[in-house]
């Protein structure tokens, strides 16, 4: 009884133990990388995009990545030398495969740096390189797909010849290329109208009402008004004394006299 007892937990044993080794397997760190950027021409060469600018399509970019990993576990450093072409919407984008051991998420554990180059532009009316380099870089990271995303600043051709009526009163107060990162959203459609809202009857609000004064238990007199003591006469046109108005002669003040012995 007790050799079967044995030889059943030692098979029960073979049987949990590659369960127990799967459970305590580390699951490996894949990191997924990508580096973006856009390519516009300044057309009035004012190192900025503004309203006049447009993206590029076409565009070769040369792009030089290095990305060396500080944790303990690994000291892997991968770089990356490859061109790029913009899309329709003047962006290019390079995707880096996956290195194990490397988290982008933990800012500590990979230190990157990229640049990116103009080669050459696809429209001869504007194919003169202005913002040549950049090593300028936002990194965006996902925790939740373990994604880093690189953006690098914008780089910009311009015409060969300045549009003077189209550039001449050009002002400086669009969006700073140093800030340029994606390309603008489109245009979005005009939103419909509102509808109009809908009428509720709403009751009359209860305000109380005051009462009515009450009236005095007694009258008031009633005063009539006292005639004038002066009347001057009636203005006549025929009779000389009534133009001059009647001025009351004052009263002689009360003098005392001094009386003789």
């Amino acid at each position: 009884m007790d050799q079967f007892l044995i030889f059943l937990l030692f098979v029960t044993s073979l049987f949990t133990s590659p369960f127990v080794l799967i459970a305590q397997t580390p699951t490996p760190i894949i990191s997924h990388i990508s580096v973006v950027g856009a390519v516009y021409c300044d057309t009035c060469s004012t190192s900025t995009f503004s309203k006049h600018s447009y993206f590029l399509q076409g565009v070769e970019v040369h792009i030089q990545c290095r990305f060396r990993a500080t944790s303990p576990k690994t000291s892997e450093q991968i770089s990356f030398s490859v061109n790029r072409t913009t899309d329709q919407n003047g962006v290019y984008k390079l995707e880096i495969p996956s290195v194990d051991g490397v988290n982008c998420m933990d800012g500590s554990a990979i230190v990157s740096l990229c640049q990116a180059s103009l080669i050459s532009s696809s429209t001869p009316t504007c194919n003169v390189p202005f913002l040549k380099s950049t090593t300028r870089e936002i990194s965006v990271k996902s925790k939740q797909d373990n994604m880093c995303v690189y953006t690098l600043s914008g780089l910009s051709f311009k015409p060969p010849q300045k549009n003077t009526t189209l550039c001449g009163h050009h002002q400086n107060e669009q969006l700073s290329s140093a800030k340029f990162f994606f390309p603008w959203p489109p245009q979005l459609p005009p939103f419909p109208p509102l509808p109009p809202f809908p009428s509720f009857p709403f009751p009359p609000l209860p305000f109380p009402t005051s009462p009515p004064i009450p009236s005095l238990p007694f009258p008031f007199p009633q005063y009539r008004p006292t005639p004038s003591a002066f009347s001057p006469p009636a203005f006549n046109l025929g009779d000389p004394s009534t133009w001059i108005p009647h001025i009351p002669p004052s009263p002689s003040p009360n003098i005392p006299q001094h009386q003789t012995p």
